[in-house]
């Protein structure tokens, strides 16, 4: 899901650049929005609800073990998290 990765990057780089206009105590929130973007996609709404529909979809076709196998799920090119 290489296209979650790049929400995830999108908001953290969002969320560093604003950072440096911070002046309020409450202005820090801001860095909730890139741990919240991760939560949704990692945890809760995005992967799981993916990969359930990919494996009721696809669990009949030749190949999908191996495309499972050697696919990372989050980061690509990165084997650590599959």
């Amino acid at each position: 899901h290489p296209n979650y990765f790049g929400d995830i990057i999108l908001w953290t780089g969002i969320a560093v650049s604003a950072c440096s206009i911070i002046s309020k105590p409450t202005d820090w929130l801001i860095l909730v929005s890139p741990f919240w973007t991760f939560m949704l996609l990692v945890f809760m709404s995005g992967i799981p609800a993916s990969e359930a529909a990919f494996k009721a979809k696809y669990r009949n076709v030749d190949g999908y073990k191996e495309y499972k196998r050697n696919t990372p799920v989050l980061i690509p090119f990165c084997f650590c998290w599959k």
